[in-house]
């Protein structure tokens, strides 16, 4: 129906960009962290498992790829994915300023800490977004890249994951979709299709619930 979906094209692509709002005060930036990143502050940041992996993007691919802390080279070169850590780190300094300069702005706190502005940017734009963030620790040991590939490739259309790994997955895509002979069916056949592409839920008595 390309009279009814291609107008759309124009809508389906957005500029992400995180804002700075700097006259926010000190107080109400830290109310954001313990309403909208709770569960950072729940996590242990300090342990050796706590910080067992690192990211690094590959040279090759120019794909993130994990490394062991301490052992695998390419540490100097970590990406800053995991945001949990930096998360509670910026509520602490803000406990600590706050005890100073209690009516104290955004913008104070990043005249002293400067390297904070991209996380700041981060909470106090992504706190608007539901699902802005996967609340996991992407650094500690018992974290499966596995689930991350999972969430990615669900939002291209992917079904049917069968893992091979704990880092890749075996998926089909489109699934259902109709075959080209069926799209050259008649027109009153292709109403068969029109709901292809959403998917069903799953019968208990067929997955062994």
């Amino acid at each position: 129906y390309p009279e009814q979906v291609d107008y759309l094209e124009s809508s389906m692509a957005t500029e992400e960009t995180f804002e700075l709002v700097p006259d926010m005060p000190l107080v109400q930036l830290k109310q954001l962290i313990e309403t909208y990143f709770d569960w950072v502050l729940e996590e242990d940041y300090d342990s050796d498992d706590s910080r067992y992996w690192f990211w690094y993007r590959s040279m090759e691919k120019e794909e993130p790829r994990l490394g062991v802390r301490g052992i695998d080279d390419g540490m100097e070169k970590e990406l800053a994915l995991a945001i949990g850590p930096r998360v509670r780190a910026v509520h602490q300094a803000l406990d600590d300023m706050l005890v100073v300069s209690p009516t104290a702005l955004t913008i104070d706190y990043l005249m002293i800490h400067a390297r904070d502005t991209d996380i700041v940017r981060r909470i106090q734009t992504m706190s608007s977004a539901h699902y802005g963030e996967i609340r996991a620790n992407l650094l500690h040991r018992q974290m499966k890249p596995m689930h991350l590939l999972r969430t990615k490739l669900s939002f291209l259309g992917a079904a049917r994951f069968d893992p091979r790994s704990d880092r890749w997955v075996r998926v089909t895509f489109f699934q259902g979709a109709p075959l080209l002979s069926e799209l050259n069916a008649e027109p009153s056949d292709l109403q068969e299709f029109d709901d292809w592409m959403f998917a069903t839920a799953p019968d208990p008595a067929m997955v062994g619930f």
